[in-house]
């Protein structure tokens, strides 16, 4: 609680962030990321009830949003499962208030980058799909003439 606190002060003072919500374990957060909707998360891994990334890949299945991670401990082998939880950027505590500034910056930005890149994929799908369709249409057709 102490951790979070000092952590909302510092965001707090710096410009253009506000804190929309705390939780203090890991199904919390998942919850209230889903209803929030924050433009960035925060966010521990040593946390009680559902560890940080756990509910940080939670998160990226309910509602993707760009996850931080805050932590004391420096483990490559923790860092590696928080990429593959979906977490953009992983800090080993403790952060000062600029530095936690430009992660989210950046944070934002590359996530926004992976959306959109996540978008287009799902518009190329769709045309595959639908060229898929006509070529099969296509090809019917031809058999048919050619029989």
């Amino acid at each position: 609680m102490i951790v979070r606190e000092g952590f909302r002060k510092m965001l707090e003072l710096e410009d253009d962030l506000e804190v929309v919500g705390e939780a203090p374990d890991g199904r919390q957060a998942v919850a209230a990321a889903k209803k929030l909707r924050p433009a960035v998360v925060l966010m521990d891994i040593a946390m009680p009830a559902m560890e940080g990334l756990e509910a940080s890949a939670r998160i990226q299945n309910l509602c993707p949003t760009p996850v931080i991670v805050l932590t004391a401990y420096e483990n490559i082998t923790l860092v590696e499962r928080a990429a593959d939880s979906g977490v953009v950027a992983y800090l080993v505590k403790p952060v000062s208030g600029r530095h936690l500034e430009r992660a989210i910056i950046v944070a934002r930005a590359r996530f926004g980058d992976l959306m959109q890149v996540r978008h287009l994929n799902q518009q190329l799908q769709l045309i595959n799909e639908d060229l898929e369709r006509f070529s099969y249409m296509v090809a019917h057709d031809l058999r048919h003439l050619l029989s």
